[in-house]
């Protein structure tokens, strides 16, 4: 598997770099998105398709603003369920995404892909022996993943991996000879409404946040 180049050097000075996952094709989450960071970086981790709302519209947006994209299992291993709702063009567009993206030090996932004779298995990382396997089968210094809906990061120096759950405003800073997997939590479907839906990636760490609005949102997104 050949990963797909971040690019950050085209991040203009001054942009912030927005990190998010599993849109589940939730347009309202991601005009809120714009609305907060319309000006700024992002980099989407894939689990765009989804039966939220309107995906077409999703995808049209994340083109547009030439998204660097990764294919979740959505994009993956459903694409035969979604690839008729979409147009040709599209359908080229989103097959072209990468499975992985690097950047330096930096990988950006789904989740875990675990390698099999046949491929990879998307695999969440929500355990102790996940976390681990992805640390021994990946050379990183920092990950981000979605997939789980679950927003918190695992760090990973000597001893086992330890997990800490985000809550919107917290900050996590790199610290010398510490391994992360980040789990920048999901924009379109978050298990909880108080859940942060994406991170903002600088120099020093990261920051999970989400608009007030989108607190609203999960009554109408249970709906549709």
């Amino acid at each position: 598997m050949n990963p797909g180049k971040v690019l950050l050097d085209e991040n203009p000075l001054g942009m912030k770099t927005v990190v998010f996952s599993d849109l589940h094709g939730n347009f309202q989450a991601l005009e809120a998105l714009c609305s907060e960071h319309g000006e700024d970086f992002w980099i989407c981790l894939g689990d765009v398709l989804g039966r939220l709302g309107d995906m077409m519209s999703c995808l049209e947006v994340l083109r547009s603003r030439k998204v660097s994209c990764v294919r979740g299992n959505h994009e993956t291993d459903l694409w035969q369920i979604y690839e008729p709702s979409l147009t040709q063009e599209m359908a080229v567009w989103v097959k072209s995404w990468p499975h992985q993206l690097r950047e330096g030090e930096t990988l950006l996932n789904h989740c875990w892909l675990d390698r099999v004779h046949t491929g990879f298995r998307f695999q969440r990382v929500e355990n102790l022996n996940n976390a681990e396997a992805m640390f021994a089968s990946e050379t990183f210094q920092r990950a981000f993943v979605g997939h789980s809906h679950r927003p918190g990061w695992w760090e990973k120096g000597e001893g086992a991996a330890i997990w800490t759950s985000a809550q919107v405003g917290q900050r996590l800073e790199w610290r010398p000879g510490v391994r992360y997997i980040v789990d920048v939590g999901s924009l379109g479907d978050p298990e909880f409404p108080q859940d942060p839906r994406w991170v903002v990636w600088d120099a020093r760490g990261v920051t999970w946040a989400q608009l007030y609005e989108l607190t609203k949102l999960r009554s109408s997104e249970s709906g549709m």
